[in-house]
């Protein structure tokens, strides 16, 4: 019997719940989003300067980085949650916040993090302008911390809710560098009972891509309609989110399984397919809605992540936006 998601500790049926409760709320057109657009004079919106805001940590990843001594790892994640996030909704990133979560670390280990996280930010020009460092003890394990980041970001691209995603247009994958930051509670269950071998459970850790200044080169070129961070939930859990309920994506996963390095080949005999595809990226970390003739462009610009064809937008025939092929 295949070692799942759900017994391994992560309930997605919880996470549903707490966000049909924030759709009665705050209604739902925030909800499921990978960044909330706001605009600083809603009576213009057309005249409006857009912001982005996104939130994320590393999750349980952050465990075994810790045990490694892997805090630049770490810095890395931190920012390639966030920045990705904005990323699909065309925007840059301005300014930056962190959250640490303590019981009695190391305080060279937390200068370590710190420093990279600055040093990454630079990198985009993006200033680290404050956050909370908390000791709560009775919350985190000994030798424990955990991370959470904030980012604010300006969009580049007017009127980005009335892209025009259209039948016929094709979805290019963006390669992963591994499985990046989610699902590693289950993983790392596959570890504690050797299903995977700690060389195995190492390559997991392998930093995650920060896409974001490919992707707003694309937005600023009119190359792509949207963009999709493949996170939590799979490829279709991400997908699914911005495409809309009149269209479909139909995505061809043979095309994914030929692409697919050991790790996940390794993981998907573990676990099986159905599972594989619901918790990982399956090697994919980001995709892409484009128009057909625009492949070529956008393959020379994102080269270093490798862009292949992995589905098209069809017309929905059924309520779901998505399909397997």
């Amino acid at each position: 019997m295949n070692i799942t998601y759900k017994e391994s500790g992560v309930n997605f049926d919880c996470d549903i719940k707490i966000n049909d409760h924030l759709k009665k709320i705050i209604g739902p057109g925030r909800i499921n989003d990978f960044a909330s657009l706001f605009y600083l004079d809603n009576n213009n919106i057309n005249n409006n300067v857009t912001l982005a805001a996104a939130c994320d940590g590393v999750g349980t990843k952050i465990i075994p980085l810790i045990k490694y001594k892997m805090f630049k790892t770490i810095a890395n994640d931190l920012v390639a949650m966030n920045f990705n996030d904005i990323a699909v909704k065309g925007a840059y990133p301005l300014f930056f916040l962190d959250y640490i979560a303590n019981n009695n670390v190391c305080v060279e280990d937390l200068k370590i993090f710190l420093s990279e996280l600055n040093n990454i930010l630079k990198k985009y020009n993006c200033l680290l302008i404050g956050g909370e460092t908390s000791q709560v003890k009775d919350l985190i394990k000994e030798n424990i911390f955990d991370v959470c980041g904030f980012v604010v970001g300006k969009s580049i691209v007017d009127n980005y809710e009335n892209n025009k995603i259209e039948n016929g247009d094709i979805l290019i994958a963006l390669k992963s560098n591994g499985v990046h930051s989610n699902g590693f509670t289950l993983i790392r269950k596959l570890y504690q009972t050797n299903h995977l071998s700690e060389v195995q459970f190492i390559e997991t850790l392998k930093p995650t891509y920060i896409y974001i200044k490919e992707i707003l080169e694309l937005y600023n070129l009119n190359l792509i309609k949207t963009a999709a961070n493949i996170t939590g939930g799979g490829i279709k859990g991400n997908l699914s989110r911005v495409i809309p309920l009149n269209l479909k994506a139909k995505v061809f996963k043979n095309i994914i399984l030929e692409n697919n390095n050991y790790i996940f080949k390794k993981l998907l005999n573990i676990v099986g397919e159905d599972e594989a595809f619901n918790v990982f990226n399956m090697g994919v970390g980001m995709i892409l809605v484009a128009n057909r003739q625009n492949f070529d462009k956008i393959k020379l610009i994102c080269s270093k992540y490798q862009p292949f064809i992995i589905g098209e937008i069809v017309e929905n025939d059924k309520s779901c936006n998505f399909c397997f092929e």
